[in-house]
């Protein structure tokens, strides 16, 4: 079984949640497009309350922009530690076989290094 991570294909995702959190926040816009269209129903109690639910909805959608972008970003934070900690392994176990190359006690020709 092979273990790997994609992190090109991780960084792609975190972009594209990214993305659809800026999407999420334009349509924001359906918002304010309805109070502006409640606002001229004033004087009628169906005006306030359409105006009232723009702005929860308009409230509610960015929340969830925000909360989408914010994954967004921690994905791709996530492809960026994989990184760093495959690099520090790999620096890791190189550091170990130069210093028992140094030793002078291994058999080189029976490790296999990948």
């Amino acid at each position: 079984m092979k273990l790997s991570v994609d992190t090109a294909a991780l960084r792609q995702a975190g972009a594209h949640t990214m993305a659809a959190g800026h999407v999420l926040s334009s349509t924001v816009g359906g918002g304010k497009a309805l109070a502006t269209s409640a606002g001229s129903l004033q004087g009628l109690a169906s005006g306030a309350a359409l105006t009232t639910a723009a702005r929860r909805w308009e409230q509610q959608v960015e929340r969830l922009a925000a909360l989408v972008r914010s994954d967004g970003i921690r994905i791709m934070q996530a492809a960026e530690a994989y990184d760093t900690s495959d690099d520090n392994s790999a620096s890791g176990f190189q550091q170990m076989l130069d210093s028992l190359n140094k030793t002078g006690d291994v058999d080189w020709s029976k490790v296999l290094v990948r």
